[in-house]
C-alpha cells in the first residue's frame, strides 16, 4: 500500500454523492468498478491485480499480503482502511469459505493492530 491522503476527501465525496453509497443488498458491476478507480492509485500493481482478480486464489494471496504489511505499514493501512473494508465487505459476497477465512484473519490482525495504535474509526 502507498501512503495517501484522500480518505477525508472520499468522506467527502461520499457524503455529497460524488462516489456511490457504499449501501446495497447485492452490489453492481459500479461498486466493483468505483473501488477499482479508488484503489489503483494506493496499491503496488501486484496487490491491486490481486485484490480484482477472477481467481478466488489471487483474493487470498492478496490477504495473505495484507497480513503480511499489517506490522510495517499500518500508517498506509489507517489512510485506505475505509477502501480495504469495502474490499472485504465485497468478498463476503463471495461463496468460498477460503476467501471467507481468509478476510476473517485479516480483519481480526488488522483489528488488532488498530487497537494497539489506539485508533478509533469513524462512524461513516
Amino acid at each position: 500500500l502507498k501512503a495517501n491522503d484522500k480518505k477525508t476527501q472520499r468522506f467527502k465525496d461520499e457524503n455529497s454523492l460524488k462516489l456511490l453509497k457504499w449501501n446495497f443488498k447485492v452490489p453492481r458491476q459500479e461498486y466493483f468498478d468505483q473501488l477499482q478507480e479508488l484503489m489503483e492509485p494506493i496499491c503496488s500493481h501486484t496487490l491491486f491485480v490481486k485484490l480484482f482478480h477472477q481467481d478466488f486464489k489471487q483474493h487470498i494471496e492478496a490477504l495473505k499480503m495484507l497480513i503480511n504489511i499489517i506490522p510495517t505499514h499500518m500508517s498506509e493501512i489507517i489512510q485506505s482502511l475505509d477502501l480495504l473494508l469495502k474490499w472485504i465487505s465485497l468478498r463476503f459476497f463471495d461463496t468460498n469459505t477460503s476467501v471467507l477465512l481468509a478476510s476473517l484473519d485479516w480483519l481480526s490482525k488488522c483489528f488488532t493492530g488498530l487497537r494497539e495504535q489506539r485508533y478509533t474509526l469513524l462512524d461513516q
